[in-house]
This record gives C-alpha cells, structure tokens and sequence, in this order.
C-alpha cells in the first residue's frame, strides 16, 4: 500500500498524490503509478466535472428564474470555477463543516454496529431484512442508544485511538437495538 498523501498540498509532485479507494482504505496506487492513458482520462473526467453545470443550481432555484436568468446564472458559475482552476483555490466535496475525525470514526464504528445487529436480528428472525434503514439519518436513533452503551461508550476510545493509529476496529455481539 502507498504512504498516503491526505490532501493535495501534502504532495510536491502529482505523481506521489496518492489515490485510496474511498470503499476500502486498503487499497491505494500513487498517482504515478497508473498507466498514462489513466492519468489523463482521470484528469480530463475531473476537469470536466469542474466544469460541468451539474450542480450549480437546484432545480427550485431553477424554476424561479426565467430561463435567461438560469443561463446567465450558470455561465457566471462556470466562469467561478474556471478562474478558481487557473488560480488553485477550487475545492471538491466541502459541503459545510467537517466533523471532528474522533466524532467522525465514532459514528462510522456506531453505523458497522448497527449494520451488523440488524444483521442479527433478521438471522434470528426478529427484523425483516426489507425494514432495514436506507439513509444515515435512518439510522440514527439505533446510533444514538448503541453510543449510550458500555460498547458505544468503549468505542469512543476505539475511536480515539483509530484516528491516533489511522487503524480501525468495531465489536457489536451484545448490542440489540430497540425497534421503532
């Protein structure tokens, strides 16, 4: 596995940004690494979708412009971020505040907890597998008694030591959440 760079300001020289599989921290290949037809078809997808209108406005706030509005809207949007690229100062994926890394890794040990109790529960035929949560926020109140358990409660240190070791570990065998 690469030593990973956490951001882009952690590298010198693209080809050591290191790329992690975002679904398995396992994985990951320095930039550099990949075959050149990869490196640019992975830049010109990134540039694109810089660049691209996806996201520039709501449909809500679409419909309460005239059209002329939204195109006007749209190309002052694109020029942002156009100008953004050539000055460096674009951002990816920062949709408002970040959680504390402790909180963070906490709540993700809470939602592996949670996922494999509800796992319990339709093996033991307590739970319909079709009842189980689609959305984080489904999820919450089952988070909400695990953290409040000696388990949730010694995953707090878990989590703090996860994010002091960058390692991770979950344990969820006597946690049985209530029902709503």
């Amino acid at each position: 596995m690469a030593k990973k760079a956490h951001t882009a300001t952690d590298v010198t020289n693209i080809a050591d940004f290191v790329i992690t599989d975002p679904q398995d921290a396992t994985r990951s290949v320095r930039f550099g690494d990949l075959p050149f037809v990869s490196q640019t078809r992975m830049i010109a997808k990134a540039v694109n979708e810089l660049l691209s209108d996806s996201g520039a406005m709501s449909k809500e706030q679409m419909a309460k412009m005239s059209e002329e509005e939204v195109v006007a809207k749209k190309a002052e949007a694109r020029e942002k971020r156009w100008n953004s690229l050539l000055t460096g100062e674009f951002v990816v994926g920062q949709r408002g505040p970040r959680l504390d890394p402790v909180e963070a890794e906490w709540r993700r040990l809470a939602l592996i907890a949670c996922e494999k109790a509800f796992d319990k529960m339709v093996a033991a035929g307590k739970a319909h597998k079709d009842a189980r949560p689609k959305k984080l926020a489904d999820w919450q109140s089952w988070i909400d008694q695990w953290k409040a358990t000696p388990k949730g409660r010694e995953a707090l240190e878990t989590a703090r030591a996860n994010v002091a070791n960058s390692a991770t570990a979950t344990d969820s065998d006597d946690f049985e959440p209530t029902l709503a």
